[in-house]
């Protein structure tokens, strides 16, 4: 770093001190209490207000006569409700989305599991048929017909995967987010 740069550097920082000192006055900090407290939000929410709109707090709240009976609807709860639920629904949506592809994936896996279990199986038939003699034997009627096992052809089949899908129940799933996201919707749209 050179000399220049240092004396630079100490005069902003002079020059941020000499600042502070300056907000920091008594007589300064004085008015600027005065300027929040004659501005507070409360204070400017009221000067918002008319005879349809109204302010409960921070909350705003929309009168309207419907015969001879007064109704109040708090806006802004009915927007944290259908931000909040909306959300929520979001959440769920998503989960949703995550159950599918598990199911999806662990029965896709699952298949593949005992499909390359039964593979094995045939091939170790197919390798050492005279391991499998004591099946024959159990239908030989008598012990002197002794027979040997010299070969075994396994002809098999797979077929694909059918009938495992849960589409109805994952549109099921699906449907309750969109009547719960339409019923938000129409209980903010109540008049």
């Amino acid at each position: 770093m050179d000399f220049t740069a240092i004396l630079k550097i100490k005069r902003h920082f002079n020059a941020i001190k000499d600042s502070l000192e300056v907000l920091n006055q008594e007589e300064l900090l004085t008015i600027l209490e005065e300027l929040k407290a004659s501005h507070s939000i409360m204070e400017v929410l009221s000067s918002l207000s008319d005879g349809k709109k109204s302010y409960s707090g921070t909350d705003m709240v929309f009168t309207t006569n419907h015969g001879n009976k007064e109704i109040k609807v708090n806006i802004s709860a009915a927007l944290r409700m259908y931000q909040e639920g909306k959300t929520v629904l979001e959440e769920k949506l998503s989960k949703i989305r995550q159950f599918q592809a598990a199911i999806d994936r662990e029965i896709s896996k699952c298949y593949d599991r005992n499909k390359y279990k039964v593979m094995r199986k045939i091939d170790d038939i197919e390798a050492n048929p005279s391991l499998y003699t004591h099946f024959l034997r159990k239908h030989l009627y008598f012990s002197r017909l002794d027979k040997k096992v010299r070969r075994i052809q396994v002809h098999e089949v797979f077929f694909p995967l059918e009938h495992t899908n849960l589409d109805e129940e994952i549109y099921e799933l699906k449907q309750s987010v969109e009547k719960s996201y339409t019923h938000i919707l129409k209980i903010i749209a109540k008049p």
